[in-house]
């Protein structure tokens, strides 16, 4: 069974304080700034619209060919991405974002670091409901018929795992809705205890999460669905 990733979000939950006080590391965040940000960006991601708040202190940055955007606002930097290419691309492309982004913003301090991959997988069978029912979660529609109101319901399994240096790890596995010989795959992690490093060193603290959530995916994640469902 092939992961296809379709997704990829990189989440810096980061320190804020209240407008017009610096504090060293902690992202100031101004209408120039975030000009400024969308200014080198766009040529190199093909990001191009920019939407900023009346009072300047947050954005919404998008329109790129990754069907992509990157939002700031006070406590939060967030990188999104569609993954239209290979998934290593997306990551150097969230790195490149998420540096250019913590220059302009003086940014050092990262309270907590999220990262998200989506998947699709065709099913052996071509029908993602009754696999995930019946292989994953051992059961039968009648087992969950009282909980559908008379009409069609289907189950997703939910796995919760703690990793090294205090990561938590939620994987997700689905019917795809739109298409329902696929599946639906997540896998979300947190990371704590690394944030106070992940800007350092260009970022390399940033981007060995990422490898690492996708390593899960392909790893772990794979090789359990193809024992469970082939």
């Amino acid at each position: 069974m092939e992961l296809r990733a379709t997704g990829l979000v990189v989440g810096l939950i980061v320190p804020t304080v209240p407008q017009g006080v610096r504090v060293p590391g902690v992202p100031e965040i101004t209408f120039d700034r975030l000009s400024r940000i969308f200014g080198e960006l766009a040529p190199s991601y093909g990001y191009r619209d920019f939407q900023s708040s009346p009072a300047g202190d947050s954005a919404k940055i998008g329109g790129g060919d990754s069907q992509g955007a990157l939002l700031i606002q006070p406590g939060l930097v967030q990188f999104i991405d569609a993954v239209p290419m290979a998934p290593e691309v997306s990551q150097e492309n969230a790195i490149g974002v998420l540096r250019t982004v913590a220059k302009h913003l003086q940014m050092e301090v990262v309270v907590q670091l999220g990262v998200k991959w989506v998947f699709n997988a065709p099913t052996p069978e071509g029908e993602g409901k009754s696999l995930v029912l019946e292989q994953l979660l051992k059961m039968a529609d009648a087992d969950i018929e009282e909980l559908s109101l008379g009409r069609s319901i289907w189950a997703g399994a939910r796995f919760q795992t703690q990793g090294a240096d205090d990561q938590a790890i939620s994987t997700r596995i689905e019917p795809l809705e739109a298409d329902p010989t696929k599946l639906y795959i997540e896998c979300d992690a947190t990371f704590p205890e690394r944030a106070p490093r992940l800007l350092s060193g260009g970022a390399a603290g940033v981007l060995q999460a990422i490898i690492d959530v996708l390593a899960y995916a392909r790893g772990p994640v794979q090789g359990y669905l193809e024992k469970r469902v082939g």
